[in-house]
């Protein structure tokens, strides 16, 4: 992830594959249940994004999927793989062996809503619906729309959940066995469960492989009492109503305020992204704040650029560099900054100007009700300041 950010960690054992956390909001008598499932680091099965475990078909079928607040469809790949499929950790899901599966006919009303959902318009082999989605790194998913039971928990059943059985799918996927839209549309599953849970969901991100976070669907999540918890307004743009929006207002490096127009950012917007694993800024914003790293880390030898990222630099085995603190602020009714500190968390990439920023969600938590009300961000490192 392109920031890191210290945060109480929930050091969950290991062995547990469901968490099932059933609350209930007493400041509502309207509330409705929530519940929660681990979320963990997809390093260990080779992908650098946050996966949780779910299961589909009847009997179940266990499958790590990435979770993505930046699309609003799920997938997963499915036998025969009569195009490619990738190598996942898990056995790839086969829907002749379940007898909830469905696939979802041409003229079916569900099949006229991919489009809002993928962006792609839908297309018909032998009246069955074709999905296909492409996303902003290049990768792409191709296959059959259908329905199944989607199981978060033993207790959390959904039968004739919508998602995409995958035969053709290539890219940047290593490990998982498919992904989980966040985003705001009707086919995400945060809509397709909203009428247990709303339209509310929360995490937190483990900062290494060795702890679990969390995925919660509910109000269950992180308490907004105490003083650790502070807000930023999180916003909708009419370009892509779909994603999550924050109000970028300026970065610090080193505790002084980057010369960055604020025109820089709300132009384009910024997205929250926790399916994107590098951070990407506008041009002028990026070429700044590397400027202002660099003149931090004058004591230490650059090293040649590693694939994306040309901000590297050469450190002697077991050498901690000088800590380095860079802000990154959003607008809110005072200034909230999200601070990381040291030169390996510089992870940011330069993004054409006509295209939004994107922030990576480091390990804090992350509240959000998907009608864009706001965005509540937790961590200990989360500092209010001018």
């Amino acid at each position: 992830m392109g920031l890191r950010v210290a945060t109480p960690h929930l050091n969950v054992d290991k062995s547990l594959e469901w968490q099932n956390s059933l609350e209930k909001d007493s400041s509502s008598s309207n509330s409705k249940a929530a519940t929660t499932i681990p979320a963990k680091s997809g390093i260990p099965i080779g992908s650098f994004n946050y996966i949780v475990i779910v299961a589909l078909g009847t009997p179940t079928k266990q499958l790590s999927l990435v979770f993505d607040t930046g699309s609003t469809f799920v997938w997963t790949q499915c036998k025969p793989c009569t195009v490619f499929c990738y190598k996942q950790k898990q056995p790839i899901f086969d829907p002749s062996h379940s007898t909830t599966y469905k696939n979802i006919t041409c003229t079916s009303g569900h099949c006229s809503q991919l489009s809002s959902s993928t962006n792609i318009p839908p297309s018909c082999s032998t009246n069955t619906c074709v999905y296909g989605i492409r996303y902003g790194d290049g990768s792409t998913s191709y296959g059959f729309f259908a329905s199944e039971t989607f199981t978060l928990t033993p207790s959390d059943v959904f039968p004739n959940f919508l998602f995409g059985c995958g035969e053709n799918n290539q890219g940047q996927f290593d490990g998982e066995a498919g992904l989980i839209g966040l985003g705001r549309s009707r086919l995400s599953l945060v809509s397709q469960i909203s009428s247990k849970y709303g339209n509310y969901f929360s995490y937190c991100l483990p900062s290494t492989p060795s702890y679990t976070g969390s995925l919660t669907f509910g109000k269950g999540g992180r308490s907004s009492a105490g003083s650790s918890l502070q807000f930023t307004p999180l916003l909708s743009k009419s370009k892509d109503p779909s994603l999550y929006y924050v109000d970028i207002i300026g970065i610090k490096v080193g505790g002084k305020t980057l010369s960055i127009s604020q025109s820089v950012f709300k132009t384009p917007g910024s997205i929250i992204d926790s399916g994107t694993v590098i951070t990407r800024l506008p041009p002028a914003a990026y070429d700044s704040l590397t400027t202002a790293f660099r003149q931090h880390m004058t004591q230490y030898r650059m090293a040649k650029p590693l694939s994306i990222l040309d901000t590297c630099y050469r450190v002697k085995k077991n050498t901690t560099a000088e800590d380095t603190e860079y802000k990154l602020c959003s607008a809110a009714t005072s200034k909230l900054c999200l601070t990381t500190r040291g030169y390996s968390s510089l992870q940011v990439r330069p993004r054409p100007a006509w295209r939004s920023s994107e922030i990576v969600i480091p390990p804090i938590w992350l509240f959000s009700e998907m009608h864009s009300r706001r965005l509540w961000m937790w961590s200990m490192m989360l500092q209010v300041g001018s």
